[in-house]
């Protein structure tokens, strides 16, 4: 469990990361991923845990490559 949440963080912080690097606002990315702005904000904060489903829709709409995506997290 202790790791899991450990990856969920680090998943959290990259997608995060990603976001403010590329100037998309949490409204831009909740509109390309096909969900709420609300959501985004929990998922950032780590209060939502997103399904695999959705964690490949906002990675594709980040425009990242999945495997470049979890290779670099830290």
């Amino acid at each position: 469990m202790i790791e899991e949440n450990i990856f969920l963080e680090k998943i959290r912080r990259r997608i995060k990361e990603i976001r403010k690097e590329k100037g998309i606002t949490m409204q831009e990315l909740a509109d390309h991923s096909n969900v709420s702005k609300g959501l985004i904000c929990q998922i950032e904060k780590g209060v939502s845990r997103p399904s695999l489903h959705m964690l490949l829709r906002i990675i594709n709409s980040l425009d990242v490559d999945l495997n470049i995506f979890f290779n670099q997290l830290h």
